[in-house]
């Protein structure tokens, strides 16, 4: 059997805008940058976990698909604390991402 390369990113956090900051960091460039490097590394799959957004915004979670969709590779989520429960499954459902949910 064939080890499996995962890789997982964390808590991103990404505010509704790329231009504003999460504890003084520009978060939205910093998950172009990691994006960059999972690349790199040629990963099977990809795991995100905790919180994806900040606030539970539209706009998070479309830059978050089309940036995980640019990877061409099984993306899977579980998604954090930040949002109300149902408010999240709607965003997530209503952008058609095509993440698999592993806990809800």
């Amino acid at each position: 059997m064939q080890p499996i390369k995962l890789i997982q990113i964390s808590d991103c956090h990404l505010p509704e805008s790329p231009n504003t900051p999460y504890r003084g960091e520009l978060v939205w460039q910093q998950l172009k940058d990691i994006i960059e490097r999972v690349r790199e590394w040629s990963p099977d799959a990809v795991v995100v976990s905790g919180d994806i957004s900040e606030q539970a915004g539209a706009a998070s979670y479309q830059f978050f698909r089309q940036t995980l969709e640019s990877l061409r590779l099984p993306v899977y989520c579980q998604t954090g604390h930040h949002r109300a429960c149902t408010n999240t499954k709607f965003q997530l459902v209503h952008l058609e991402l095509e993440f698999t949910l592993l806990f809800s």
